[in-house]
């Protein structure tokens, strides 16, 4: 058995230093052998498929668990006492079958070992991309807010997007749709930026709603963009351009928006829908009141560059400064016996003055 051992692993050995990945099986108990002499060679092939870290079908420990104390002479085993039986040739692996027929058990484990192989080694199975999100930064200009929703891949890795959304106003808030020269629709990044550096179109991009180029640059032909009273609709993809994220969209509206729809990435489909709360202008901390807490957030953020309407950036220049500190004033409006004082009036008025100097200076 110790001689078997040393050169079936010399085979092992080989296959391994090729690239194969070998599976070897006990071989099954005889008629007239003693007990001990088949254990000894099973134990063999044991041991070395552990020395060698490779897999092992147990065909000698499955036949004398399903038929044991030889009983599985003339059932597992054929009438020669040497050879796997063949009752019955089938595709049937049922537990009968895999306690009656050698060459089923055989094969049945044959498979299972070749299998757990392929699912252990060989296989690595399709990473699912995480959800897709839809993030949004938000201002307030001129009566109006402007969101701007980005797509967000989520999982770093560039792939193109095919997006059929609807954005509606919601709870009072109205979609704004300007038109340049008063009849021309603009839909995406680029006219709106071109008609509004147009003195002659009257359109102001900041008053209005449009795609980003990723997507009017590649319509989805029909429906492209439809433009509703109170919503705007838009089924398109990037085409061959691939992005970890996408612009999609600035939206601008009187108050909340709502969007609902499917965006779909690697080639699966994300149902995405939910609602942007408008805050007051000059709620930097999204409790609904314009009041000493927010002043506080344009205090620690005065100058501060990149920090978002959460850092009192309200009218999205890219800065917290006296601009916003003018529109947080323009909309004070603390909570009803609220408990957090609020610097006086002629304060508010020198403190907005000074910080206006200090930017122009």
């Amino acid at each position: 058995a110790g001689t078997y051992k040393e050169n079936l692993r010399q085979v092992v050995q080989a296959c391994l230093a090729n690239g194969t990945i070998p599976i070897i099986t006990t071989i099954p108990p005889r008629r007239g052998y003693t007990p001990g002499v088949t254990d000894t060679y099973a134990d063999a092939v044991r041991a070395l498929a552990l020395e060698e870290e490779i897999p092992l079908i147990e065909y000698n420990g499955e036949i004398h668990t399903r038929r044991p104390g030889g009983t599985w002479d003339g059932t597992l085993i054929s009438g020669d006492g040497v050879h796997p039986s063949n009752t019955a040739p089938t595709g049937d692996f049922s537990e009968t079958m895999l306690s009656t027929n050698g060459y089923t058990l055989r094969n049945w484990m044959t498979l299972h070992g070749a299998h757990e192989v392929w699912e252990q080694v060989i296989y690595e199975p399709p990473v699912p991309p995480p959800n897709v999100t839809l993030t949004h930064d938000i201002k307030y200009v001129g009566g109006t807010y402007g969101l701007t929703f980005t797509l967000d891949g989520g999982d770093g890795v560039e792939a193109d997007f095919l997006v059929d959304m609807t954005f509606t106003g919601d709870g009072g808030g109205q979609i704004q749709q300007v038109q340049a020269f008063g009849a021309m629709d603009v839909d995406s990044d680029n006219m709106a930026a071109w008609f509004d550096a147009t003195p002659e179109a009257n359109y102001d991009m900041d008053l209005d709603s449009y795609f980003f180029q990723p997507f009017p640059a590649n319509l989805t032909d029909p429906p492209g963009i439809i433009e509703g009273p109170n919503s705007y609709y838009i089924m398109a993809d990037t085409g061959a351009a691939e992005y970890e994220d996408a612009g999609l969209a600035y939206i601008a509206c009187t108050g909340d928006v709502a969007y609902s729809g499917t965006i779909t990435r690697r080639g699966v489909a994300f149902p995405l829908s939910g609602t942007i709360d408008a805050p007051p202008p000059g709620d930097a901390n999204g409790d609904d009141y314009v009041d000493g807490l927010d002043y506080v957030v344009w205090s620690n953020n005065y100058l501060q560059a990149d920090v978002g309407w959460a850092g009192a950036d309200f009218n999205g220049d890219g800065i917290a400064d006296g601009l916003d500190y003018v529109m947080w004033s323009n909309f004070y409006s603390p909570q009803p016996g609220g408990i957090v004082p609020e610097p006086t009036s002629a304060l508010l008025l020198v403190l907005g003055a000074w910080a206006l100097r200090r930017r122009r200076g």
